[in-house]
């Protein structure tokens, strides 16, 4: 996690020890607030429908806040979770997607269908998850920051 701008052209896939280190680094840094944020979304999940939205857009805030961390671009907890929470219901959707994806897999749908629905799936969910986990929050909040 250097601060070196210029690191971005020299990046290379890690070995597995080193991302288990800068997962261990990553988390032993912000432990309490983590932890916290890991607690209250835990505690949203005794209340149906909103308290699983919220579950779900906390673990989002906390994924944020380590990408944040390792591209050396940090915000604050309050920061991230304005932008998180501006999709709450997003997150929830997402969720309820990628459940109905698995549930189709475990019923056995025919391979045929089963594959290229899987695939289609699995891309169309990964694409909404970036973009609603880092791309737009992160657009949005560097336009705000430069009318300012």
């Amino acid at each position: 996690m250097s601060g070196n701008p210029n690191a971005i052209g020299r990046l290379r896939p890690l070995s597995i020890g080193n991302v288990v280190s800068a997962g261990a680094r990553l988390y032993r840094s912000h432990f309490k607030t983590y932890l916290k944020l890991a607690l209250f979304a835990y505690l949203w999940l005794l209340i149906p429908i909103y308290g699983w939205a919220k579950y779900f857009a906390i673990s989002g805030l906390i994924a944020r806040l380590a990408f944040g961390e390792l591209t050396n671009h940090p915000e604050s907890v309050k920061t991230a979770r304005q932008q998180v929470n501006r999709r709450l219901w997003s997150f929830l959707r997402l969720a309820v997607l990628i459940g109905w994806l698995f549930i189709g897999v475990y019923l056995g749908l025919p391979e045929k269908i089963r594959l290229g629905h899987l695939l289609a799936e699995t891309l169309v969910i990964s694409f909404h998850f970036q973009v609603l986990c880092l791309g737009k929050c992160k657009v949005k909040s560097a336009e705000t920051s430069k009318t300012r």
